[in-house]
């Protein structure tokens, strides 16, 4: 898993693999979980998340307008 330093301090895991976002999840055994996102992510990324992690059943859905601003 890849992971960087970003300019606001805040450390950012990302891979093009999902299997390892649900490994980091089990193994850091967090209590809530929720997505950010907004009509079109939750329209065509959330349910590929579902699909590839089925074992993710708890966790709740931020959504926001959709947008640049």
């Amino acid at each position: 898993m890849s992971k960087t330093l970003n300019s606001t301090g805040y450390t950012i895991y990302f891979e093009n693999s999902l299997k390892e976002l649900g490994e980091f999840l089990q193994k850091n055994s967090y209590s809530k979980i929720f997505f950010l996102v907004d009509r079109n992510t939750a329209t065509h990324c959330l349910p590929l998340v579902q699909q590839e992690l089925p074992e993710l059943t708890a966790f709740d859905i931020i959504e926001i307008e959709p947008g640049e601003e």
